[in-house]
């Protein structure tokens, strides 16, 4: 590879295919707890939490970055202890607070003070535990987490009045209240920040079955480390177990060596240095998971401690409590309802929307607070916010909507602030959420959208948008949504559309949840027919049921478990379409049935929905459903799903059933799995995966729905697997799976919106490459049609030696294979994969070859079958942690020297390069001229008195060395061999054999040093 001066670059590249495990991300998703961003309108598709990375003017990939100041949380707590909401009152509530105070203290002791915990919102009565940060229960519980993440809907923090953890401790008692506020902190960790555990554990990882994930018998616990030990911070009165671990130095320092930890295999770093480096550089992984990646908190970056300090105390300091706030939340929701009535609002439009509110006003439960405000380019009140206590209060705001009439135009953003501002002027401590219809755009702004979604997030309210018709504005629509804390809802104009989306709204301000809900067409004279079971969680029930056609076209019936016909709450008719409601207040246990039967006409589409919230005294069912990537994913993106099923804990062995519908109305079966096999994250845990990508091309652009359905065939079980289960140190809890008794069902409905679709995503050619990062950002990939290729094109550094090209990601049948070629033409390496083994630290391929730093290459990306298709992220860069202990703690060519030892790691029989080089043996003087073969140009001729360097006579120093008559044979130098490929390596490529044996070659030298590691700690 000549440069400019026509000298030969040293630098070298190796190319990695890399097969390895991101760190998962778990978290509650409530609007008073959800991480938020100000993002403008027409960046959309982003997580809540993720702001756009832009590389020489491109959005080429997305960044975990979160910058937080205080930090908020949502406990859903079992029971209702009594007290008021006066911290300095002693009542039953006051353990909880205290427990909280101690949590402030050990996270901004764990920081140091970077972060405070300012307002702790308690639901009693278990509200919200689909949604809250921590699900706090009543029976004994060992104390666990999902790990990572924050803002995704059924992951958690687990906590108990009495924590079980081989010992029973009473979390509520004085003497115990410290400790449960620092073991809380210490989930906190494994849930906010990503961390794993620091101590030993009581697996054996020589059994080859051991999690990775959790402590093994033969990891080092760190002390101090919240990781490892924060029972000791109390017990010990020694709060320096509450700090993170910081980067192993050697010798060891006041730390121990953090590189035997859970930690330390997932992350390849101490606590520490996972916080303060980007989450672009922790571990791929080979597959793509249902499961979210780190958030990098980029207000820690400055608040590491240094190797030689070791450590930092920052308590005692008022600052660790200032902020806090702990308030007890009513249960009852109050909402204000805002209903666009602009011209353009006429006819079937306004008077479905009007028939879908007073639906609402039926739904919610008793005791909820409801006003309705209307809009045009003025706003007006139209009923005050009123406690629905009766049905009198309920026909009384029925009554206001249905005079609503349409006139005038359209100002989103003032109605948006005038609802809030009522809500607001009218309820205290409850929870307040808005929803605003409208089906059109603001004609001339005088408020920004700035503005409204500051107001919001300032008072903690989430605004649910529902675009009423393909002509609503849905950018500021999802935006304000996205932006508060609420969900976007797309609706076309009939009533059952707009009656679901109320419906689906309502469960989720309210917490309740969903049985079940369909669509269908009954021909003349036919019925429909449907049981399902009710629980004993249950204490209301509504039934829906909507149909083309008059009342008395269609005959509505609605069964007890002892046969009895319910009484309906309300019929009525709307522009054509029937709508049929019943209330059930206490439904009894058992098997309930809904039957629809057309008349003798025409056939009759129709709608069902049956939707349900929990009784005071009980903790619900619930199914959550969340796309991983947002509610807008941007193509080449697939789509990847994860449904969560639970009460108290997780549950699995239930019957889980999927479809979606496609935009164009269509529906396809989608299974979901709990079984461990990607896009599925652990098998067993109660996380149920799915993932999928439509055809490719524009016309598949739009809103796709996914339904799901659980119910229990007999085989269900709660579950602690995939949970992050502290110990104490060496023996770990096992927490018994125990069996579902009852005969339950929950359903749940997402909305995910699909832009950017083109036939292909990427150039087929170095002429139209798609230019990649050098910086470790994933670009996502697809191989869209049989025998598609996509090309990318990245340069190396002049001041790097070294960079990686990575697959990761893969998904629907993805086996990639991958190609490396130099601007000038020059294949520098092509490896495909035969094995998609993925396991959680740092599995890949690597392939050494030549290539010069500041350079341009190309990657070329196809698929191993010549018919096959998948998905899958590609990405480039210096190496990251996990690479690099990788390269240098592997024995590549097996001579008991580790590469970072090993001055020629390919050659078993050298150890530096020597005379020769690393490709070839020192020895050897055929002539025996002095000069040995591998430098000598002329072997078999010895030089004379005035030999030559070259080991030629002199009249023929300038003669090529012949291998028989007329074979001429290129000059082999030390330079150039390590020119070419880096101590005589060869551009070779591993092969598949040569990949198998080179992972297990790294496996037994990672057990030999784990070995050697504990012996030296026993000596």
């Amino acid at each position: 590879m000549a440069g400019t001066s026509g000298m030969r670059s040293r630098s070298r590249l190796s190319i990695v295919i890399v097969m390895c495990v991101t760190s998962i991300a778990s978290a509650g998703d409530h609007w008073y707890s959800r991480p938020l961003t100000s993002v403008p309108p027409g960046n959309r598709g982003m997580r809540k939490f993720v702001t756009m990375q832009h590389v020489a003017g491109d959005d080429v990939g997305m960044r975990s970055d979160y910058a937080h100041g205080p930090i908020d949380l949502v406990v859903s707590l079992e029971g209702n202890p009594d007290g008021d909401n006066d911290r300095d009152t002693i009542d039953d509530r006051t353990a909880y607070e205290e427990i909280f105070e101690h949590f402030a203290d050990a996270v901004f002791e764990a920081t140091n003070g970077g972060h405070v915990i300012r307002t702790v919102r308690i639901f009693p009565n278990g509200r919200f535990s689909d949604s809250a940060d921590v699900v706090w229960q009543m029976a004994p519980l060992c104390p666990s987490a999902n790990t990572a993440g924050w803002g995704v809907a059924g992951r958690h923090i687990y906590m108990a009045n009495t924590l079980d953890v081989g010992i029973q401790i009473d979390a509520l008692a004085p003497s115990n209240r410290r400790s449960a506020g620092y073991v809380l902190a210490h989930e906190f960790c494994h849930y906010a920040y990503g961390l794993y555990d620091e101590y030993r554990g009581h697996g054996d990882p020589e059994g080859g079955s051991v999690n990775p994930r959790v402590p093994w018998l033969t990891d080092v616990s760190i002390a101090p480390s919240i990781m490892a030990n924060p029972w000791l911070a109390a017990y010990l009165n020694d709060i320096r177990h509450l700090n993170f671990s910081i980067p192993y130095t050697s010798p060891i320092s006041v730390f121990n060596d953090t590189r035997l930890t859970a930690q330390h295999r997932i992350y390849r770093a101490s606590c520490w240095e996972t916080l303060v480096r980007d989450a672009s550089e922790d571990p791929r992984a080979g597959n793509r998971w249902a499961r979210p990646r780190r958030i990098q908190w980029t207000d820690l970056i400055n608040r590491a401690p240094s190797a030689e300090a070791g450590w930092n105390q920052d308590l005692p300091n008022p600052m660790a409590r200032g902020a806090l706030n702990v308030i007890w939340m009513h249960g009852n929701v109050a909402y204000e309802l805002v209903i666009d009535r602009s011209r353009s609002m006429h006819g079937e439009k306004i008077e479905n929307a009007k028939t879908a509110a007073r639906f609402l006003v039926d739904i919610v439960p008793i005791g909820s607070l409801l006003g309705v405000v209307e809009f045009n380019e003025t706003q007006n009140v139209v009923h005050d916010v009123v406690a629905l206590n009766s049905q009198e209060d309920r026909d009384s705001v029925k009554e206001a909507i249905s005079r609503i009439s349409e006139m005038g135009n359209t100002d989103i953003q003032n109605a948006a602030v005038f609802g809030l501002d009522q809500i607001n002027a009218a309820v205290e401590n409850a929870t307040k959420v808005v929803f605003l219809l409208s089906d059109g755009r603001t004609s001339v702004p005088t408020i920004s959208t700035e503005s409204v979604i500051a107001d919001y997030q300032a008072v903690g309210v989430p605004l649910f948008t529902f675009g009423y018709g393909g002509l609503a504005d849905e950018i500021l629509l999802r935006t304000l949504a996205e932006q508060t804390g609420g969900r976007y809802y797309f609706s076309p104009v009939t009533l059952s559309e707009i009656i679901a989306v109320f419906a689906d709204a309502s469960r989720r301000a309210s917490g309740g949840s969903n049985i079940m809900n369909g669509k269908g067409g009954l021909p003349p004279g036919q019925i429909y027919s449907r049981n399902f079971p009710v629980d004993d969680t249950i204490a209301l029930m509504n039934v829906t049921v909507t149909f083309a056609g008059a009342l008395t076209d269609a005959a509505v019936v609605l069964r007890s478990p002892d046969g009895v016909a319910v009484s309906e709450s309300e019929a009525a008719e709307s522009v054509g379409i029937s709508h049929v409601h019943f209330r059930v207040e206490s439904p009894d246990v058992g098997t309930w049935n809904l039957r629809v039967s057309s008349s003798d006409g025409a056939e009759i589409p129709f709608t069902y929905d049956v939707s349900v919230d929990k009784a005071d005294d009980a903790v619900g069912y619930t199914l959550t459903l969340e796309n991983q990537t947002g509610p807008v994913v941007e193509y080449p993106e697939p789509i990847v799903l994860t449904a969560v099923l639970k009460k108290t804990r997780p549950i699995a062995g239930a019957v889980v059933i999927g479809e979606i519908v496609l935009a164009d109305g269509s529906r396809l079966s989608l299974p979901f799995r709990d079984n461990g096999v990607a896009p599925d994250a652990f098998a067993n845990d109660g996380h149920y995966s799915a993932a999928f990508a439509p055809a490719s091309g524009p016309s598949s652009n739009g809103v796709y729905e996914v339904r799901v359905s659980a119910f229990n065939a007999g085989n269900a079980e709660f579950t602690s697997s995939g949970l992050q289960v502290p110990a104490p140190d060496g023996l770990g809890v096992i927490v018994p799976n125990l069996p579902v008794l009852a005969n339950f069902e929950r359903m749940a409905v997402l909305q995910v919106e699909l832009i950017g679709m083109q036939s292909d995503d990427h150039g087929d050619s170095i002429d139209d490459a798609t230019q990649i990062p050098n910086n470790n950002m994933d670009v996502p990939g697809r191989i869209d049609t049989a025998g598609d290729i996509d090309v990318f094109a990245f340069s190396i550094p002049i001041v790097e030696r070294i960079g990686i090209v990575r697959i990761s990601d893969m998904a629907l049948g993805m086996r990639p294979r991958l190609r490396v070629i130099r601007h000038d033409g020059l294949l520098v390496a092509d490896e495909l994969l035969t094995s998609t083994e993925d396991g959680d630290v740092g599995q890949y391929l690597r392939i050494p070859s030549s290539a010069g730093a500041g350079e341009t290459y190309y990657v070329e990306i196809t698929h191993a079958s010549a018919i096959g298709t998948g998905t899958y992220s590609n990405s480039a860069g210096p190496p990251m942690a996990v690479e690099l202990e990788d390269i240098n703690n592997i024995d590549r060519d097996g001579d008991g020297v580790i590469n970072e030892l090993d001055g020629c790691p390919d050659n078993p029989d050298k150890v530096s390069p020597g005379v020769c080089g690393c490709g070839l043996n020192d020895g050897g003087d055929r002539d025996g001229d002095g000069i040995l073969d591998c430098v000598d140009n002329c072997p078999d001729v010895a030089a004379g008195a005035n030999g030559t360097a070259q080991g030629c006579p002199p009249s023929d120093e300038t003669q090529q060395p012949q291998d028989g008559p007329g074979q001429t044979q290129p000059v082999i130098t030390p330079q150039s061999l390590d020119t070419n490929c880096g101590c005589g390596a060869g551009a070779v490529p591993l092969s598949p054999l040569g990949l198998i044996g080179f992972l297990g070659m790294r496996r037994r030298m990672r057990r030999r040093m784990r070995t050697r590691r504990a012996d030296r700690k026993t000596i």
